[in-house]
Order: C-alpha cells, then structure tokens, then sequence
C-alpha cells in the first residue's frame, strides 16, 4: 500500500507558489478577483460554493481549513489583556 502525501498549504501560498493571478485564479473558480482576494486576506469565510472550488481549482493542495488558516489571524487588545 502507497500513501500519496500532499502539501496542504493556505490560499496565499498556493496562489505565490505558483504565481497565479487573482483575476486568474478567480475565473478558475467562477467568482471575481476582488473575491479570491477577500478570501485569501480572510477578510471574508468564503461561500460553501466558493470553498469548494477553491479546493477543486488547487487540486485539493488548499483545503477549506487552510483556505484561511486561523494562527495567521491578527492578535486583538481583548486577546492580549487576557495575557496580563
């Protein structure tokens, strides 16, 4: 029996890795490049639509948890006064 490992890796990678455009990339996936952008920023959780052809366009190397990985998130002040 094979395993076949597969990178997993967040949009941002996989779009710089294979220097893919966001107006490219996002007509791969039947959305706009302002969307693909939104997505890979996290400023938005993409639509279950969108996720899965994110997914199918990265041939999988994306998945819907490292579409937007959340240890990559911004600490807010409510965070680090729990710290003090």
């Amino acid at each position: 029996m094979f395993l076949i490992m597969q990178h997993i890796m967040t949009l941002k990678e996989y779009l710089d890795l294979n220097k893919v455009s966001l107006k490219a990339f996002g007509e791969r996936c039947g959305v706009s490049a302002a969307t693909i952008l939104r997505a890979r920023d996290g400023v938005v959780l993409p639509s279950r639509k969108t996720m899965e052809a994110i997914v199918q366009a990265t041939d999988g190397q994306v998945t819907p948890g490292e579409v937007w990985r959340i240890d990559d998130a911004p600490v807010t002040k409510k965070e680090t006064d729990i710290d003090r």
